[in-house]
Protein backbone atom coordinates (compact mmCIF):
# COMPACT_ATOMS: atom_id res chain seq x y z
CA UNK A 1 0.00 0.00 0.00
CA UNK A 2 1.23 3.51 -0.66
CA UNK A 3 1.73 6.34 1.26
CA UNK A 4 -0.63 9.13 0.10
CA UNK A 5 0.57 12.47 -1.25
CA UNK A 6 -0.51 15.41 0.39
CA UNK A 7 -0.47 19.03 -0.62
CA UNK A 8 -2.15 22.21 -0.98
CA UNK A 9 -2.70 24.10 -4.69
CA UNK A 10 -4.74 27.43 -5.82
CA UNK A 11 -8.16 27.01 -7.87
CA UNK A 12 -8.82 30.23 -9.70
CA UNK A 13 -12.50 31.20 -9.78
CA UNK A 14 -13.47 33.83 -12.34
CA UNK A 15 -15.95 36.57 -10.22
CA UNK A 16 -16.52 38.68 -12.95
CA UNK A 17 -15.13 39.39 -16.75
CA UNK A 18 -11.67 40.24 -15.45
CA UNK A 19 -12.08 39.38 -12.07
CA UNK A 20 -11.02 36.17 -10.19
CA UNK A 21 -10.47 34.53 -6.72
CA UNK A 22 -8.15 32.11 -5.59
CA UNK A 23 -9.23 29.04 -3.25
CA UNK A 24 -6.79 26.59 -1.44
CA UNK A 25 -7.92 23.01 -2.60
CA UNK A 26 -6.37 19.77 -0.16
CA UNK A 27 -4.88 17.49 -2.81
CA UNK A 28 -4.61 13.82 -1.60
CA UNK A 29 -3.06 11.70 -4.22
CA UNK A 30 -3.21 7.93 -3.26
CA UNK A 31 -1.14 6.07 -6.47
CA UNK A 32 -2.15 6.87 -10.04
CA UNK A 33 -5.00 7.41 -12.06
CA UNK A 34 -7.92 9.79 -11.60
CA UNK A 35 -9.89 7.36 -8.95
CA UNK A 36 -6.69 7.80 -6.59
CA UNK A 37 -6.98 11.44 -6.29
CA UNK A 38 -9.07 13.27 -4.45
CA UNK A 39 -9.67 17.07 -4.23
CA UNK A 40 -11.19 19.21 -1.65
CA UNK A 41 -12.20 22.59 -0.98
CA UNK A 42 -10.50 24.43 2.34
CA UNK A 43 -12.67 27.50 1.76
CA UNK A 44 -9.84 29.51 2.32
CA UNK A 45 -9.68 32.52 -0.03
CA UNK A 46 -6.26 33.72 -1.15
CA UNK A 47 -6.50 37.61 -2.14
CA UNK A 48 -3.56 37.16 -3.97
CA UNK A 49 -1.92 34.75 -6.26
CA UNK A 50 1.21 36.63 -5.32
CA UNK A 51 0.94 35.75 -1.71
CA UNK A 52 0.39 32.09 -2.40
CA UNK A 53 3.88 30.07 -1.54
CA UNK A 54 3.48 26.91 -3.82
CA UNK A 55 6.12 25.00 -2.37
CA UNK A 56 5.93 24.93 1.26
CA UNK A 57 1.77 25.28 0.64
CA UNK A 58 1.45 28.70 2.65
CA UNK A 59 -0.03 32.03 2.48
CA UNK A 60 2.40 34.66 2.96
CA UNK A 61 1.78 37.02 5.72
CA UNK A 62 1.15 41.10 4.32
CA UNK A 63 -1.25 43.20 4.56
CA UNK A 64 -3.01 42.08 1.46
CA UNK A 65 -3.46 39.35 3.66
CA UNK A 66 -4.75 40.06 7.10
CA UNK A 67 -5.86 36.13 7.92
CA UNK A 68 -3.05 34.48 6.93
CA UNK A 69 -1.57 33.47 9.96
CA UNK A 70 -5.27 32.11 10.69
CA UNK A 71 -5.49 30.34 7.60
CA UNK A 72 -1.40 28.86 7.30
CA UNK A 73 -2.99 27.10 11.16
CA UNK A 74 -5.78 26.02 9.80
CA UNK A 75 -3.77 24.36 6.87
CA UNK A 76 -1.46 23.15 9.05
CA UNK A 77 -4.15 21.25 11.53
CA UNK A 78 -5.95 20.11 8.70
CA UNK A 79 -2.23 18.13 6.81
CA UNK A 80 -1.55 16.93 10.73
CA UNK A 81 -5.07 15.60 10.32
CA UNK A 82 -4.77 14.03 7.51
CA UNK A 83 -0.81 12.43 8.09
CA UNK A 84 -2.42 11.12 11.38
CA UNK A 85 -5.46 9.26 9.60
CA UNK A 86 -3.10 7.95 7.13
CA UNK A 87 -0.68 6.85 9.05
CA UNK A 88 -3.52 5.17 11.62
CA UNK A 89 -5.17 3.49 7.97
CA UNK A 90 -1.71 1.77 7.07
CA UNK A 91 -1.32 0.66 10.38
CA UNK A 92 -4.67 -1.04 10.61
CA UNK A 93 -4.59 -2.07 6.47
CA UNK A 94 -7.51 0.20 5.60
CA UNK A 95 -7.91 1.02 2.49
CA UNK A 96 -7.37 4.76 1.77
CA UNK A 97 -9.84 5.94 -0.93
CA UNK A 98 -11.74 9.12 -1.67
CA UNK A 99 -14.79 7.39 0.27
CA UNK A 100 -12.26 7.16 2.92
CA UNK A 101 -10.99 10.78 2.78
CA UNK A 102 -14.67 12.45 2.33
CA UNK A 103 -15.75 10.05 5.46
CA UNK A 104 -13.17 12.09 6.92
CA UNK A 105 -13.61 14.95 6.25
CA UNK A 106 -17.17 14.92 7.13
CA UNK A 107 -16.45 13.44 10.36
CA UNK A 108 -16.67 16.82 11.55
CA UNK A 109 -13.41 16.97 13.31
CA UNK A 110 -12.02 18.90 10.17
CA UNK A 111 -14.44 22.11 8.68
CA UNK A 112 -13.71 22.06 5.04
CA UNK A 113 -16.20 22.30 2.48
CA UNK A 114 -16.27 18.89 0.10
CA UNK A 115 -17.32 19.90 -3.66
CA UNK A 116 -16.71 18.72 -7.13
CA UNK A 117 -13.58 19.99 -8.76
Amino acid sequence: MTTPTIRFDLMKKRTAEDSFNYYVLLNVTNGSGTHNRTRVSTAIRVNDINNWKQDIGKIKVTSDEPNAKIHNDKLYKLRAHFISEFENCLRNNFIIDRNKIKEDLKSGEVNIVIGTH
